[in-house]
């Protein structure tokens, strides 16, 4: 298994590295790809976007895993007993999520919250992420005092033995689709093939079982 992984890892190495914001921006502005030769993203919109825009190259896009959201706090001082709506407590203070505007997981955290009538209260309190990653960052350093993050952020080994977490119910939040597409620019690019067919893989599933994702029906 162990090599097996490796193998895995390798393949992803040999993939070309996104910056997630440049993307966005590309897309934003003008639908111009440039160097961009995969998108895996935790949101299906934008991958499936450019396959419909006409970007994607047909049959070579991939949905992959569902993403879970959970409510986490790295203090064992902060209670978050009662999930997300915890964190309307006054005793909460500051709450961490990924930015709304642009992440995923930040609007799943906005809906639920909303879902569950605390999204008045929580407003105020709010700091945002850039991204996911940022958010949990906030929660794990004790610059906010609890947050709404990915459940595989809190499975990760550097935060797993750290704090506690609930996960959010799934009805009160869309479906988080992990998601990629390879782009007309990126048909050429062996590695590119290769990294949708790991995201297929056996391999890539139980990676993604022990992450806590889900995978699609």
């Amino acid at each position: 298994m162990k090599n097996s992984t490796e193998r895995s890892t390798n393949r992803i190495r040999r993939s070309s590295e996104i910056d997630y914001r440049r993307v966005r921006e590309s897309v934003r502005a003008d639908q111009q790809w440039g160097a961009i030769r995969r998108l895996s993203f935790g949101g299906y919109a934008l991958p499936a976007g450019a396959d419909q825009g006409g970007l994607g190259v047909a049959r070579i896009s991939h949905l992959y895993a569902i993403g879970h959201l959970v409510v986490w706090t790295a203090s064992d001082a902060v209670d978050i007993s009662s999930g997300i709506q915890s964190l309307a407590a006054p005793r909460i203070r500051k709450v961490a999520i990924a930015n709304p505007e642009h992440a995923p997981y930040g609007r799943a955290a906005k809906a639920a919250l909303a879902y569950f009538d605390a999204w008045d209260t929580v407003q105020g309190k709010l700091v945002f992420g850039e991204n996911i990653a940022q958010a949990a960052h906030f929660v794990e350093t004790g610059n906010a005092d609890a947050g709404s993050v990915a459940l595989s952020i809190v499975l990760a080994p550097s935060l797993s033995s750290k704090g506690r977490w609930i996960e959010v119910p799934n009805h009160a939040y869309s479906p988080l689709e992990q998601g990629a597409v390879v782009t007309r620019n990126g048909a050429a690019n062996p590695a590119a093939q290769v990294y949708i067919e790991f995201l297929r893989s056996a391999d890539a599933r139980t990676i993604f079982d022990r992450f806590g994702f889900r995978l699609p029906e």
